[in-house]
């Protein structure tokens, strides 16, 4: 009696297969791109260099199940040159971190987290820091 219980919960498992679609990012305009996040709906998010010689680095989120879009899917920073998309919700708000303009020898870096399917706005998406030296 167990071994046919076994039996068939095996059988079940075996049918439960899931599958994927892996698509190639593209970049916005540089020489690499990282993925960090991913939601339901299939919209990546990660950071991308934003031209071939660019130290620059934007946040990016794509459209459902697509590559890189340049003009559509660079959410920008906050002021700095560089902004990184980690995690996205099934609304399409991104959250990740961003430097601000350097002041002095200092980078500060901050939290974002933008409005659904927006780019980054940084009078009303930078959530600040958490009391750390990069503030």
């Amino acid at each position: 009696m167990v071994c046919l219980l076994v039996a068939g919960l095996l059988g079940s498992a075996a049918q439960a297969v899931v599958q994927y679609t892996l698509t190639d990012l593209g970049t916005l305009g540089g020489a690499y791109t990282l993925g960090f996040g991913l939601n339901n709906s299939g919209q990546a998010v990660g950071y991308s260099s934003t031209g071939q010689y660019s130290l620059n680095q934007d946040a990016f989120r794509t459209a459902p199940n697509r590559s890189i879009n340049p003009s559509m899917d660079d959410l920008g920073r906050l002021g700095g040159t560089l902004g990184v998309a980690y995690g996205i919700n099934s609304s399409g708000q991104v959250t990740g971190f961003s430097e601000l303009a350097q002041s002095g020898n200092h980078v500060p870096e901050h939290a974002f987290r933008t409005s659904p399917n927006c780019a980054i706005v940084p009078a009303i998406d930078d959530l600040g820091a958490l009391g750390s030296d990069y503030s």
